[in-house]
Protein backbone atom coordinates (compact mmCIF):
# COMPACT_ATOMS: atom_id res chain seq x y z
CA UNK A 1 0.00 0.00 0.00
CA UNK A 2 1.09 3.53 -1.14
CA UNK A 3 1.77 6.03 1.47
CA UNK A 4 0.43 9.14 -0.50
CA UNK A 5 -3.19 8.26 -1.55
CA UNK A 6 -4.63 8.85 -4.85
CA UNK A 7 -7.10 11.93 -4.80
CA UNK A 8 -9.73 13.28 -6.69
CA UNK A 9 -12.64 15.57 -6.69
CA UNK A 10 -16.02 15.25 -6.00
CA UNK A 11 -16.58 16.95 -9.65
CA UNK A 12 -14.13 14.19 -11.30
CA UNK A 13 -15.86 11.67 -9.54
CA UNK A 14 -18.97 12.46 -10.65
CA UNK A 15 -17.76 13.19 -14.35
CA UNK A 16 -15.62 9.62 -14.08
CA UNK A 17 -17.15 7.07 -11.55
CA UNK A 18 -16.60 4.19 -13.36
CA UNK A 19 -12.84 4.78 -13.65
CA UNK A 20 -12.66 5.92 -10.27
CA UNK A 21 -14.09 2.76 -8.92
CA UNK A 22 -11.97 0.53 -11.38
CA UNK A 23 -9.46 2.25 -10.13
CA UNK A 24 -9.61 1.43 -6.69
CA UNK A 25 -10.90 -2.34 -7.08
CA UNK A 26 -7.40 -2.62 -9.82
CA UNK A 27 -5.29 -1.06 -7.09
CA UNK A 28 -6.37 -2.16 -4.15
CA UNK A 29 -5.95 0.96 -2.37
CA UNK A 30 -8.48 3.75 -1.47
CA UNK A 31 -9.46 6.80 -3.62
CA UNK A 32 -9.48 9.85 -1.70
CA UNK A 33 -12.62 12.27 -2.48
CA UNK A 34 -11.92 16.23 -2.18
CA UNK A 35 -14.77 18.51 -1.83
CA UNK A 36 -13.05 21.96 -1.43
CA UNK A 37 -9.57 20.98 -1.17
CA UNK A 38 -10.34 18.64 1.64
CA UNK A 39 -10.68 15.30 2.14
CA UNK A 40 -14.28 14.09 2.22
CA UNK A 41 -14.58 10.59 1.69
CA UNK A 42 -12.76 7.88 0.47
CA UNK A 43 -13.75 4.94 -2.57
CA UNK A 44 -12.31 1.48 -1.42
CA UNK A 45 -12.55 -1.67 -3.55
CA UNK A 46 -15.13 -4.17 -1.76
CA UNK A 47 -12.69 -6.69 -0.54
CA UNK A 48 -10.73 -4.00 1.30
CA UNK A 49 -13.79 -3.04 2.88
CA UNK A 50 -15.02 -6.13 4.39
CA UNK A 51 -11.16 -6.86 5.35
CA UNK A 52 -11.82 -3.51 7.45
CA UNK A 53 -14.63 -4.31 8.65
CA UNK A 54 -13.83 -7.17 9.89
CA UNK A 55 -10.91 -6.19 11.40
CA UNK A 56 -12.98 -3.40 13.45
CA UNK A 57 -15.03 -6.34 14.74
CA UNK A 58 -12.17 -8.04 16.23
CA UNK A 59 -10.89 -4.91 17.88
CA UNK A 60 -14.18 -4.33 19.48
CA UNK A 61 -13.99 -7.53 20.58
CA UNK A 62 -10.10 -7.15 21.72
CA UNK A 63 -11.21 -4.42 23.79
CA UNK A 64 -14.48 -6.13 24.89
CA UNK A 65 -12.06 -9.28 26.64
CA UNK A 66 -9.19 -6.50 27.54
CA UNK A 67 -11.89 -4.49 29.73
CA UNK A 68 -13.43 -7.53 30.82
CA UNK A 69 -10.42 -9.29 32.01
CA UNK A 70 -9.42 -5.79 34.04
CA UNK A 71 -12.57 -5.77 36.29
CA UNK A 72 -12.28 -9.54 36.81
CA UNK A 73 -8.43 -8.48 38.08
CA UNK A 74 -10.17 -5.70 39.56
CA UNK A 75 -12.88 -7.58 41.39
CA UNK A 76 -9.70 -10.11 42.89
CA UNK A 77 -8.47 -7.46 44.31
CA UNK A 78 -11.23 -6.37 46.43
CA UNK A 79 -10.98 -3.11 43.93
CA UNK A 80 -14.74 -3.50 42.86
CA UNK A 81 -17.73 -2.22 44.09
CA UNK A 82 -21.23 -3.78 44.89
CA UNK A 83 -23.85 -0.95 43.05
CA UNK A 84 -27.68 -1.78 44.72
CA UNK A 85 -29.03 0.44 42.09
CA UNK A 86 -27.58 2.75 39.26
CA UNK A 87 -28.28 5.78 40.82
CA UNK A 88 -25.96 4.60 43.46
CA UNK A 89 -23.17 4.90 40.90
CA UNK A 90 -24.05 8.36 39.97
CA UNK A 91 -24.76 9.58 43.46
CA UNK A 92 -20.97 8.97 44.19
CA UNK A 93 -18.59 11.53 44.28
Amino acid sequence: MSFIPKLTSAAQLQRNFRKVIEEAKEDKEPVVILRHNKPEAAVVDIETFETLSQKAGLYDEITALKALKQSEEEYQLGKAKKLTSLSSLLDED
